[in-house]
């Protein structure tokens, strides 16, 4: 119903369109248990209630004077081995792959709106991991939590994740991945690998492209390229 009101106004809004109206005009809110935290460009996020409450008349108004975004543009990582053990406890093994303006701009990104995780982390029991996503500006994405029902003895095996946490960031600058095994009993893993997609608005809609279709087997015959890990795991500005 919110939605085809905004679609009154201009039905040629995209999909992508609609998000960013929503990001925009959402309204944080107080509530018991809820933790805010400041995002790369300012707004409110929670792991919760993402970036608030919808306002219909701000949302409808905001779109009568919307300029549509440009096309999609994405940048994926080379695949990043790690190959370490998990450690029991809050430490976790943390792997940071470097993005740098070069090559956003040979990706013909300008800023960041859906950010995804490729990932294979062993366990015996996948509901011991958690997963953080740390982005240059030090905003923290809890892509996954421990669940104490997830008895899953294999992790996480060519799993992708997405947060839109890290919405209008220009993407440059060093991401960090953490995963963690913060309950104690007999149960291990390793964190394997990952790969980091950046998805957002392009620089120039001349330049833009279609995506394909993934294939079966594009994380097999991808190249591995060997993951920078950090001496200590960077202190977050949220959890």
């Amino acid at each position: 119903g919110i939605f085809a009101l905004v679609l009154e106004v201009d039905p040629e809004l995209s999909w992508r369109d609609m998000q960013y109206l929503v990001m925009d005009t959402a309204k944080p809110f107080s509530a018991p248990g809820v933790v805010w935290n400041q995002t790369g460009i300012g707004k409110q996020f929670s792991h919760a209630f993402g970036y608030g409450k919808i306002d219909t008349y701000d949302l409808v108004q905001k779109a009568k004077t919307w300029k549509k975004v440009k096309p999609q543009a994405w940048f994926f990582s080379p695949r990043l081995e790690v190959k370490e053990a998990i450690p029991e406890g809050p430490t976790g093994v943390s792997a940071n792959f470097t993005v740098t303006q070069d090559m956003l701009k040979e990706a013909n990104l300008e800023r960041l709106e859906h950010v995804t995780v490729f990932m294979n982390a062993n366990h015996t029991r996948r509901g011991d991991i958690s997963v953080d996503l740390i982005s240059p500006s030090n905003m923290v994405s809890q892509i996954a939590t421990t669940r104490s029902g997830d008895e899953h003895y294999a992790g996480y095996v060519n799993w992708t994740f997405m947060s839109v946490a890290h919405w209008g960031e220009s993407g440059v600058g060093t991401w960090t991945l953490v995963v963690r095994d913060t309950v104690q009993n007999e149960h291990n893993g390793t964190f394997v690998d990952w790969r980091l997609k950046l998805w957002g608005e392009s620089i120039d809609a001349k330049k833009a492209t279609e995506l394909g279709m993934p294939t079966e087997d594009e994380y097999v015959d991808l190249p591995v390229t060997p993951s920078p890990t950090p001496t200590a795991s960077p202190t977050p500005t949220a959890t």
